[in-house]
């Protein structure tokens, strides 16, 4: 496995690598690996001959301070993770070396950003475009994989490939789970036992969402319902939560018999925490 920290090395390394004719799948990551990110790497693995895994911390996703500040970085655990994992190439750059200037553009999704993370997290998606578009440039990958935990970013993304006409297929892979039914997730690594405990709440208003949907309890009924749940839970402060299309995320393009996502956000121990479900009717 090799472990490259310049842009440039990158670069010219998957250039060579494309000559060969070698396919090339690439998992972003912010690093703090976990088995979410491993089944990331797993669907990498075998779709194609060579898979490089970025690292790295993406400061201008950040809203908060704080939150950046708090962000787990484990770096020399996250390559041992990589190699045991079988990926090829392991892309850890430093700041200055993405960044060598704070970047001057601005990337609009229009309505995709304005809802759920976007009306939250002003700028988060900006800071995702802008790092996407740097390691798809980088990498020139074939293939690229997302978790679905993170489904308006896997839009956001997907949406990013289709405007610049990149060549590149965008794939989603399912939330991996605890036992208990919480996302896997890097911020996890700042709960304590207690606060998994709470946090593993999250996605039970989602399960039971989802059930009151199944049957026929309506939206509205579904949200009051899962609210009033979300709100018995000590220790647990939701930010909001949602039912909307899950093809543009919006309430009002609900269809009778189109896709859904419930999506919610919220805070345990003051960690910011996120889960989806994808639900489509019968």
């Amino acid at each position: 496995m090799q472990l490259i920290q310049s842009p440039d090395q990158m670069l010219a390394e998957v250039k060579s690598l494309k000559r060969k004719g070698l396919s090339i799948g690439l998992v972003p990551t912010m690093g703090a690996l976990h088995l979410g990110h491993k089944a990331l790497v797993d669907q990498s693995l075998r779709d194609n001959e060579v898979t490089v895994t970025s690292v790295f911390v993406n400061p201008t996703q950040f809203n908060n301070p704080e939150d950046l500040a708090r962000y787990p970085k484990t770096l020399e655990e996250d390559v041992k993770k990589l190699k045991d994992w079988g990926a090829t190439i392991v892309f850890a750059p430093d700041e200055n070396a993405i960044y060598p200037r704070k970047p001057t553009i601005r990337l609009n999704f229009g309505r995709l950003e304005e809802v759920l993370e976007g009306k939250f997290r002003p700028g988060h998606f900006n800071g995702v475009g802008i790092i996407v578009s740097k390691l798809l440039n980088l990498v020139l990958p074939d293939r690229a994989y997302f978790g679905l935990k993170d489904f308006q970013q896997f839009l956001i993304v997907k949406e990013l490939v289709a405007n610049f006409s990149v060549p590149a297929e965008i794939i989603g892979i399912p939330t991996q789970r605890h036992s208990s039914g919480l996302a896997i997730s890097s911020r996890n690594q700042n709960l304590s036992d207690k606060g998994l405990e709470i946090a593993a709440n999250i996605y039970k208003g989602l399960e039971m969402a989802r059930e009151l949907i199944q049957s026929k309890k309506g939206i509205r009924e579904t949200i009051r319902l899962t609210d009033q749940f979300y709100d018995e839970v000590d220790g647990l402060e939701i930010e909001y939560f949602e039912i909307v299309s899950a093809e543009t995320l919006l309430s009002e393009d609900i269809a009778q018999n189109g896709p859904l996502l419930l999506s919610v956000a919220g805070y345990v121990e003051n960690i910011r925490l996120i889960d989806n479900l994808y639900l489509q009717p019968d």
